[in-house]
C-alpha cells in the first residue's frame, strides 16, 4: 500500500494538483516521518501552492538527515534567495521527457534573457517558440524573453514550421545562467 501511495503523490504532482500531491505525500510520512524521497515531494507541492516558508523547512529536514541530499540542497537555497510564486497548475506528462528520435530534441538556449526571469522559470513551464530573421526565439507564454536556439536547430525548425509542423515545447530545467528547454513533435499539422 505505501509504493501506492507514493505512486498516486507522484502522479499528483505530474498533473499539477499539488494539493492532491501535498494530502498524498502527508500520507505516506504518516508511516515514514523521515523519508527522503517523500519529504522533497511534499517540499516541491508545498512550494507550488506559495507556502514557501513551509517548503524551506522540509528541505531543511532533509537536509539535516543527508547533509549531501543535491534536491534538498539546491531547492533550500533557491526557495531562500527566490520565494516561488504559485502558478497555473501545467499538467506534465511523462512521455513529455522522453527521448524519440525524430520527435523530441532536448535543446540548451543561447542570447538568454533576464537571469531573474530565468531563475523563476520551472521545469515542465510551457514556452514558445517564437520565428524570428534568421533564428527562433523562446519566449515565456506572456511573451517574455527566455533564450534563443543555436542556429542549425533555428534553421531546421523554421523550415518544419514553414511546412505546418506543430511542436509542443516545455523548459526542461533552468537557472540564472543556463536553461534547456524540451522540444517535442505534435501528430498533427496546423
Amino acid at each position: 500500500m505505501q509504493s501506492s501511495l507514493e505512486d498516486l503523490a507522484i502522479k499528483a504532482a505530474l498533473n499539477g494538483d499539488w494539493v492532491e500531491a501535498i494530502r498524498r505525500n502527508q500520507q505516506v510520512l504518516d508511516t515514514k516521518p523521515d523519508h527522503i524521497p517523500t519529504l522533497n515531494r511534499l517540499a516541491k507541492a508545498l512550494a507550488q501552492t506559495g507556502k514557501n516558508d513551509q517548503a524551506i523547512e522540509l528541505y531543511q529536514r532533509v537536509i539535516s538527515l543527508d547533509k549531501f541530499n543535491p534536491i534538498a540542497n539546491k531547492q533550500c537555497s533557491l526557495l531562500t534567495k527566490r520565494p516561488c510564486v504559485p502558478q497555473q497548475s501545467v499538467k506534465i506528462s511523462m512521455t513529455d521527457f522522453i527521448e524519440e528520435p525524430g520527435k523530441t530534441k532536448t535543446c540548451h538556449l543561447v542570447r538568454l534573457g533576464d537571469a531573474k526571469l530565468l531563475a523563476s522559470l520551472q521545469s515542465g513551464q510551457p514556452v514558445q517558440l517564437v520565428v524570428k530573421n534568421h533564428w527562433i526565439v523562446v519566449t515565456t507564454t506572456d511573451n517574455k524573453h527566455i533564450g534563443c536556439l543555436v542556429d542549425n536547430i533555428s534553421l531546421q525548425l523554421k523550415q518544419d514550421l514553414a511546412s505546418g509542423c506543430c511542436y509542443q515545447t516545455v523548459v526542461q530545467s533552468a537557472s540564472p545562467s543556463q536553461v534547456t528547454i524540451f522540444i517535442r513533435a505534435n501528430q498533427s499539422r496546423k
